[in-house]
């Protein structure tokens, strides 16, 4: 049974603390890094590749992206992993769109630039501040085998987030769970492995981005 846990928002004064609670448990996790957080934190954003774990980017601002079209979406995307490649030596083209909010147009004008867009399926509600063990409690209450998790790595919930980790860890692993990262997860399903590669853009050079109808749904944010 696989579980992958991701962090979102980062990095932050936080975010080697987390890096160093996942090495010392020997887990791999998911990172998907905000563009302007690299750029004010690059060493963090080095200290996750370095320590072997996977990134993506949350776009280079908090913005909703389906509220963006054009060149301003292709921007905060392109920007998002420029500023990831630049701190890490790393090309990433993997995106967690901010709020889970990235519809059919977005994909029509960007999708170009991107491997996969991935949520979760466990919101950890730590953004609601509700404590470390509640936390915990939560998340364990919820999962599943092959779910991905929602935690967050920001100024303002960061400091319960490296409370909640090595427990949730312990938890976790007693419960069965391997952890791993979104790549890992993908490489598990056997249909899902053929299908999707992260790490890579897809779509041909030579191809031309799709064209929605007026009335086409523009999809639902989280």
């Amino acid at each position: 049974s696989y579980i992958a846990l991701t962090f979102d928002e980062g990095p932050s004064e936080y975010t080697e603390q987390i890096v160093q609670i996942l090495e010392e448990k020997g887990v791999k996790a998911t990172f998907f890094l905000s563009g302007d957080a690299v750029e004010a934190n690059p060493a963090a954003a080095k200290a996750i590749s370095d320590a072997g774990c996977e990134l993506g980017s949350n776009s280079y601002s908090d913005t909703d992206l389906t509220e963006l079209s054009g060149e301003e979406l292709r921007d905060q995307i392109t920007r998002g992993f420029d500023t990831l490649s630049a701190a890490t030596g790393q090309e990433v083209s993997l995106l967690r769109a901010p709020y889970a909010a990235f519809s059919e147009e977005s994909w029509a004008e960007a999708m170009d630039l991107v491997s996969a867009v991935v949520s979760w399926n466990v919101d950890s509600g730590d953004w609601l501040l509700p404590g470390a063990d509640q936390v915990v409690q939560d998340v364990c209450d919820s999962v599943r085998n092959g779910n991905i998790v929602l935690l967050t790595d920001n100024a303002e919930v960061g400091a319960q987030t490296v409370e909640a980790l090595p427990a949730l860890i312990d938890r976790l692993q007693g419960m069965g769970y391997k952890l791993v990262t979104l790549s890992e997860l993908v490489a598990s399903d056997e249909s899902l492995s053929e299908a999707l590669d992260l790490s890579k853009v897809t779509m041909p050079e030579d191809a031309v981005l799709p064209t929605l109808a007026d009335d086409a749904s523009t999809g639902e944010g989280a």
